[in-house]
């Protein structure tokens, strides 16, 4: 029987995952939180009853002996996840969700020296950094649509030579399932199909079958 226990100081991450994978556990009335944070003041509830308290530390602990006692731990980016780690020793199952692959995962003991602030906090992308990747990225995407060099022979006229680029094809959405899988012959003296050269916007062409077309 497959089955995993997620234990989260967030319920609505753990009724997300759940909804995504059946397999995921956990108990509905188990609620714990930072205790540090959520009675501190200016930042927390300081109206927080003892009860509450107490009830809160109790489920954690609960959790954490949980995680202790798994046949195999995933540690996510937190310190409560390191902490499980450091009770059941290195010769347990263990594996950090920053280092899950094939490789990894079929090892199952895996240990970690570093300073776990480090490995936490040093791999978090921030929200600057993500805006960068994603504007970078997409500026690679476009990037061959303003190369001058990358341009294919439409037709020749008696005078002149008319050369489009995938830029032009991608201004109209009508042109790329036509011409994407069409061979024509480039600046570059090649003769190839738009569908290997301007390949992000050849991606959208639905007739386009690169298994039928030889690079």
């Amino acid at each position: 029987y497959q089955a995993a226990y997620l234990a989260s100081d967030d319920h609505d991450t753990k009724k997300i995952m759940k909804q995504k994978d059946r397999t995921i556990h956990y108990p509905p009335e188990v609620n714990i939180f930072h205790v540090d944070l959520s009675t501190r003041n200016g930042t927390g509830v300081t109206s927080i009853d003892n009860d509450h308290i107490h009830q809160g530390v109790l489920d954690t602990w609960a959790e954490v002996a949980v995680l202790v006692d798994s046949d195999c731990l995933v540690m996510s980016r937190s310190m409560f996840a390191f902490l499980a780690y450091y009770i059941r020793g290195v010769t347990t199952c263990n594996v950090y969700i920053m280092d899950c692959n094939a490789t990894t995962v079929a090892k199952k003991m895996n240990t970690y020296s570093e300073d776990p602030i480090s490995m936490i906090y040093n791999t978090i992308e921030t929200r600057r950094e993500k805006k960068k990747r994603i504007r970078r990225e997409e500026r690679e995407k476009m990037s061959h649509l303003k190369n001058t060099k990358i341009q294919f022979k439409m037709h020749k006229t008696k005078k002149i030579s008319v050369f489009r680029s995938c830029k032009w094809i991608n201004i109209a959405p009508y042109r790329i399932n036509k011409v994407c899988k069409t061979v024509y012959d480039w600046k570059d003296g090649a003769r190839d199909y738009p569908m290997h050269r301007c390949n992000y916007t050849c991606s959208k062409c639905t007739e386009c079958n690169n298994t039928d077309v030889g690079h």
